[in-house]
């Protein structure tokens, strides 16, 4: 199209695919940051050593509810890595976004610096699925993290807490099964902070997902998720394909054609 050409922005139908040149796919990623408070919507991320490189040199306050980059309407998948903000400060506040089938991590977040841990991650209506790590891996002294209405199923560990990370706050989210059998592996160092906290709507079920990653008439979260659009961090609301959540939300970053489920005994429901 060019420059000057009207774009038609299409979710569903025409979504832009951003890839390495062909030399050097898997050693290149597809997106690199050197700044914060990036916008990055809608895009497909694939054949990278990552979806997203964030520059070790990204500045972002300690703790800081405001210095992230904002991502939504993502699909990352088929990288070696998936988002790689292992040296970065600032966080991400991530939406209805799809993290599969990578080779190794899906997230990861690390600060290497005692006295500044970076800047908070929120993840908000994302599958994490089928990455050959971790969903989301978050390592040494790590910010806190909020965690509401995502999906993990079939990475090899759905969530890794290690050394001093700091709490993750987790909502109305399903862990299925993993490659390893432990839906979070957690690994705290002397002094550490609790890793995990589990509220109302957290289930350790089988989110039924298709082939697609979208959920079926059997998934256990249809209708059950928390609505997002006034959130106060980052209000979202459309899934990864840009469908409005039209008051009915389900987990996970694809809407539901399927009626919405009766609460069942899923764990912390």
């Amino acid at each position: 199209g060019g420059w000057n050409a009207d774009w038609e922005r299409d979710l569903v139908g025409s979504r832009t695919v951003i890839t390495p040149p062909a030399d050097k796919r898997r050693k290149l990623p597809c997106i690199y940051m050197d700044t914060k408070f990036n916008t990055i919507h809608g895009f497909d991320l694939t054949g990278g050593s990552a979806g997203i490189v964030a520059d070790p040199n990204c500045s972002g306050t300690n703790d800081s509810t405001a210095d992230h980059c904002e991502l939504a309407c993502l699909i990352v998948t088929n990288n070696v890595n998936g988002l790689d903000f292992s040296k970065s400060f600032p966080g991400v506040a991530l939406a209805s976004s799809l993290i599969a089938d990578n080779e190794g991590y899906g997230y990861y977040h690390f600060a290497n610096l005692f006295s500044d841990r970076g800047a908070r991650d929120y993840f908000y209506n994302c599958t994490f699925a089928r990455n050959g790590a971790e969903g989301i891996r978050r390592g040494t002294r790590g910010s806190y993290a909020t965690v509401r209405n995502c999906v993990f199923d079939g990475n090899g560990v759905g969530v890794r807490i290690y050394m001093s990370g700091y709490p993750m706050s987790v909502y109305a989210s399903c862990f299925g099964n993993s490659v390893t059998s432990s839906f979070m592996s957690v690994s705290i160092a002397a002094g550490g902070d609790s890793p995990a906290t589990f509220y109302r709507g957290a289930m350790f079920a089988p989110p039924q997902l298709d082939a697609a990653y979208a959920p079926t008439a059997a998934s256990p979260f249809l209708g059950r998720g928390e609505n997002l659009v006034q959130d106060a961090v980052y209000g979202f609301g459309t899934d990864v394909y840009g469908r409005l959540w039209d008051g009915v939300w389900d987990y996970g970053c694809i809407k539901s054609s399927f009626a919405a489920r009766t609460p069942a005994a899923y764990g912390m429901s």
